[in-house]
């Protein structure tokens, strides 16, 4: 009997500290919220923990279909116009690298890379998420390099085969469970591995197709960067603006 007793006792302390500990982080969620507001809010985030992928996606789909429909899956980049100078001998002689018609391909083919993260603080949430362009190629239709008297001309073609782009979406839940999304950031993240070839070699400037490629490279990451940030960033906020939660 008085084992039994003692049992009884262990069992009440032991729902009264499993209480306490589980009770205090909800309370402490945010103090703005009572603790029955409060358990709403872990209802909401287990909601939208288990549907951020989803919503992500919807958002994708919409704005590949907005890029699609404006155009924007190719896009029309800047000409390239560089001078640079040689040592032949004890000469030091001009060179020019023009090159035009370029154009970037495909923002119709972004995709989720990885499952969204989710930060959240009384009614507002951030979801933090990655994601990456199935093709990401570069062209100038007509270019044209020139050393003293000698030139070579031809085509360029560029790729970039690991790239990644990280997105920030801000949710904040209204009342009657309905939502408010936004974008806050868009950001490419990551654009390496470029491969250029470019036609229209010459023997006696073989050495110039590598100071070619260096400017494509250089010339994807800082121009076409910018392009990519924006163009997506302006389709996903019209895609936003078509989601209801």
């Amino acid at each position: 009997m008085g084992r039994q007793v003692q049992l009884f006792f262990l069992l009440v302390i032991s729902s009264t500290l499993t209480w306490t500990f589980c009770a205090e982080p909800i309370h402490r969620l945010d103090k703005r919220y009572s603790v029955v507001d409060d358990a709403m809010d872990i209802i909401d985030i287990f909601h939208f923990k288990n549907s951020a992928n989803k919503i992500v996606d919807w958002i994708l789909k919409i704005t590949r279909a907005i890029i699609k429909r404006t155009g924007h899956n190719v896009v029309d980049i800047p000409d390239i116009d560089e001078e640079f100078r040689k040592e032949v001998g004890f000469l030091n002689v001009k060179g020019e690298f023009k090159a035009e018609k370029g154009w970037f391909r495909d923002l119709s083919s972004i995709y989720r890379t990885n499952d969204a993260i989710l930060s959240h603080y009384g009614h507002n949430f951030t979801v933090f998420v990655g994601l990456g362009l199935g093709t990401l190629e570069l062209g100038f239709d007509h270019y044209r390099a020139t050393f003293g008297k000698l030139s070579t001309s031809g085509k360029i073609y560029a790729k970039a085969k690991a790239n990644s782009v990280l997105l920030k979406l801000n949710v904040m839940v209204l009342e009657k469970r309905k939502c408010n999304l936004t974008l806050q950031d868009l950001k490419v993240d990551k654009l390496e591995d470029v491969k250029v070839h470019v036609e229209g070699k010459h023997k006696t400037l073989n050495w110039i197709m590598s100071r070619i490629a260096t400017s494509v490279t250089k010339h994807m990451k800082k121009k076409i960067s910018h392009q990519i940030e924006e163009h997506l960033s302006d389709a996903a906020e019209k895609a936003l603006e078509k989601y209801h939660c």
